[in-house]
């Protein structure tokens, strides 16, 4: 069966340079070996990701996930079934959330800063896929 899930967290400490390079890199191994896909966006301060495939694989992945002490105030927003993957392009897609535009922001309930814990799962999902249609995912040298 495939799933969706989406997640956001809070950077547990100052990340040192090159650790969202190490994230990404050791992601897309790991989900094209597994199957899965989806994207990534990141402030500096939080992270807000979705990743899509088996479910048993996620339901494995999910621990791992929550106990990774680069991040804390983890916040499952979504796990559900799903008709077809929406990020099947990316085994990890990258958005940096500072290049992304403030009315995309804003349209989907993210005010004065980027704190996607608050989201309801409807508008993060609405975000996730806005930002999958209307933005070039960014180098990764720009926003790390």
């Amino acid at each position: 069966m495939l799933v969706e899930m989406i997640y956001a967290s809070k950077v547990a400490d100052p990340l040192r340079p090159g650790t969202v390079t190490d994230i990404l890199h050791a992601a897309r191994q790991f989900n094209a070996r597994h199957g899965l896909t989806g994207l990534l966006v990141f402030d500096h301060q939080y992270f807000l990701q979705v990743i899509e495939g088996d479910r048993n694989q996620l339901k494995r992945l999910l621990p791992r996930l929550m106990a990774d002490p680069r991040h804390t105030d983890f916040a499952l927003i979504r796990f559900a079934s799903i008709a077809q993957r929406q990020y099947a392009h990316w085994s990890m897609g990258f958005v940096a959330a500072h290049a992304v535009n403030r009315a995309v922001l804003l349209r989907h309930g993210v005010s004065d800063s980027f704190d996607p814990r608050s989201l309801t799962e409807s508008a993060a999902t609405a975000l996730l896929r806005d930002l999958r249609e209307s933005l070039a995912i960014e180098p990764l040298a720009k926003a790390a």
